[in-house]
């Protein structure tokens, strides 16, 4: 029986392989000037994805073993989705609000825009549920569910950059699909499983935000700190330019994650 640690790294493994294989198909099919784009357009969801999250993906991490002497590990959890689900909302009606104002003043694409939004929502359910699944030792689970997006994913951008004409906020909206397929899928199962069970005590909720509110101002920094040179990039060079520069990141940023996975299997 393999390790459920390798699990991890596998799972890992294959994600970083199949963005390796679509890289060039990408690039054959459309353009380097679009990688750019695309790379950009990845900083700005991945800043809402935090947002959306609010920090609780750090709450997982804080308050794990006390969940787990109550037995209410899969309780908490889908409550906390469900607060997920709430923020989406209030920043896609926020959105919605202040576009009626935005587009009569600014010549913005809100499809792209709009895109970018559930792309980032996407992603941090994908943390946010994978951060669970990971602290409550799931390894089979995380390694299926992982396996399965990924396939899904290669067939639709695949199927996408060869067979559809090409469009940023497009691909956006396909980039979504295997991440609904997968994850909301099976978070919509816990929540009505599990959390329809259990309602939280108002100063938990309090306690569980006051730390998620000084979690996300870190975060926030961090993901400042680490996207702030594409812009920068794009607006002083061309699109191209910033597609080399995101080759040359996706290289570097794999060789982390592997690294990391590697050193996680050891990790208890």
């Amino acid at each position: 029986m393999l390790n459920r640690k390798y699990y991890y790294f596998i799972a890992a493994f294959f994600q970083i392989l199949s963005s390796y294989i679509i890289l060039p198909i990408f690039l054959n099919n459309v353009s380097l000037a679009e990688y750019g784009k695309y790379f950009i357009a990845l900083a700005f969801s991945g800043f809402f994805s935090l947002l959306v999250v609010f920090g609780l993906t750090n709450v997982i991490n804080a308050y794990y073993s006390y969940w787990k002497s109550k037995n209410l590990v899969y309780e908490i959890f889908t409550r906390l989705t469900v607060q997920i689900y709430l923020h989406f909302l209030i920043f896609l009606s926020f959105f919605f609000f202040i576009n009626l104002f935005i587009s009569i003043l600014f010549d913005i694409d809100n499809y792209l825009t709009l895109a970018v939004l559930i792309f980032g929502f996407s992603q941090g359910m994908q943390s946010f549920f994978n951060t669970f699944l990971r602290f409550h030792d799931l390894a089979l689970p995380f390694f299926i569910s992982m396996l399965v997006f990924v396939c899904i994913e290669f067939l639709i951008k695949f199927y996408f950059l060869t067979r559809m004409e090409y469009s940023l906020e497009s691909y956006l909206y396909v980039s979504c699909i295997p991440f609904l397929i997968v994850y909301l899928s099976m978070n919509i199962f816990m929540i009505f499983r599990y959390g329809i069970k259990y309602k939280f005590k108002k100063y938990a909720l309090r306690v569980y935000y006051r730390y998620a509110f000084n979690m996300l101002k870190a975060n926030i920094i961090g993901k400042s700190l680490s996207i702030i040179e594409r812009p920068f990039i794009g607006f002083m060079f061309n699109p191209e330019v910033l597609g080399v520069y995101a080759i040359a990141h996706k290289y570097n940023s794999s060789i982390g994650t592997l690294r990391s996975m590697i050193k996680n299997i050891w990790l208890p």
